[in-house]
This record gives C-alpha cells, structure tokens and sequence, in this order.
C-alpha cells in the first residue's frame, strides 16, 4: 500500500475521529485549527446494530415488495429488437451502450455508439 494511503486517525475541533488517508490526514492536521493526530479505535470488520433494532411487519413487507419488483422488472426488461435499434435516441443508446459494458459510453457520439454496439 503507498504511504499517501495508510489509514491515519485524527480528530477534529470538537473531538470527533476519522480515519483517513495519511495525504488527507497531513492537510487537515496542518491547515485546520483544533486538528490533531490520535490512537485508533477498535473498529469491528462486519456492522453492528444494537440488539433492540429489529424489522417491523411493516418494514419486511415492504422490503419483500421493492425486492420483488425489481426482479420482475429485469425479466420483464425486452430485449432491442434490431429494427427498432435505428430510432432510438442520444439517451437510450448511452443506456444500452452502459447494459452492454462499453467503455466510457457517457463521452462518445452517437454514431461511435451505434458503431460499438454493432448496429452498423
């Protein structure tokens, strides 16, 4: 790991830690007022929650609800039939161009795209 990156403990004016890359860690220790450097805190690998927090009915039937519709949203999605690929816009084509994996879809034209996505 680069020495700019190692995680480093501060705290700030009011006594709140941070852990923070070293580079991020200089500046704030150098530029502001109250900043310091200070020890680590044990910090556990996976997220607690305390013993009491607990879904209600009504949050684990919402939760079941979103989750299953945005499984039938992605069966449901059709599939761009060749024809239709000749009308579409600047906009669906970057969103097709995103689903398919194309590299840095977001900058090019839309001919470059129509080119990548083999619709030419």
């Amino acid at each position: 790991m680069d020495d700019r990156n190692t995680p480093t403990w501060i705290t700030n004016a009011k006594g709140v830690k941070s852990c923070v890359p070293q580079h991020t860690a200089e500046y704030f220790v150098g530029k502001r007022i109250g900043w310091s450097y200070t020890e680590a805190d044990e910090v556990p690998t996976q997220k607690r929650f305390p013993k009491d927090l607990y879904l209600t009915e009504q949050g684990r039937s919402r939760r079941g609800a979103i989750t299953q519709a945005v499984e039938e949203h992605r069966a449901a999605a059709p599939e761009v039939q060749p024809e239709a690929m000749d009308e579409l816009g600047y906009t669906e084509l970057q969103a097709l161009a995103k689903e398919k994996g194309v590299p840095k879809y977001w900058m090019k034209k839309a001919d470059t795209l129509k080119k990548e996505l083999g619709m030419v």
